[in-house]
C-alpha cells in the first residue's frame, strides 16, 4: 500500500494505464479555476484541487487519490464537495471516484447513490454506454 499520496498517485496511474488510459486525458492536479477559466467561480470554490480530472464532452469525472491508511469515503465526500461546486455552475459530474492505489471507491451522482467499493475505474471503452446509457 502506498505510504504517500504521491505513491498513491503513481499506483493510480499505473491501474489507469493497465485499463487502456491514456494519462494525458486527465487533468491532475488543477484547481477548478485552472480547468474551468470561464466560469466565475468564487475565490474559495476556484481553489477546490481534484486529484484527477477527466472532462468527456459536457460529462466530467473526478478522483481522489489518498495515501494508505485514510478512509476513502472521506476522499469521496472531498470529491463530492468539488462536483457540487461544479453542478452550481452547470458542469455535470455524474460519478466520482477515490483511489489508494489499490483500493477504489465510486459514487453515481446521478442516481444519488452513496459510496461503494468497486473493482476499478471504467475502461475507456465502457465511458459511452455508462455516460450515456
Amino acid at each position: 500500500m502506498p505510504d504517500t499520496e504521491a505513491d498513491a498517485i503513481t499506483l493510480c496511474d499505473e491501474n489507469l494505464r493497465k485499463l487502456g488510459w491514456n494519462l494525458e486525458k486527465f487533468k491532475k492536479n488543477h484547481t477548478l479555476k485552472d480547468l474551468f477559466p470561464n466560469v466565475s467561480f468564487t475565490e474559495n470554490e476556484g481553489k477546490h484541487r481534484p486529484d484527477y480530472t477527466l472532462i468527456l464532452g459536457d460529462k466530467v469525472i473526478l478522483i481522489e487519490a489518498k495515501k494508505k491508511g485514510v478512509d476513502l469515503r472521506a476522499a469521496i465526500a472531498e470529491a463530492r464537495e468539488s462536483a457540487k461546486i461544479l453542478k452550481k455552475y452547470s458542469i455535470n459530474v455524474p460519478y466520482i471516484y477515490a483511489c489508494d492505489g489499490k483500493r477504489w471507491y465510486m459514487q453515481n451522482l446521478e442516481a444519488n447513490t452513496v459510496e461503494v467499493p468497486v473493482e476499478r475505474f471504467l475502461k475507456p471503452e465502457e465511458i459511452p454506454v455508462t455516460l450515456n446509457p
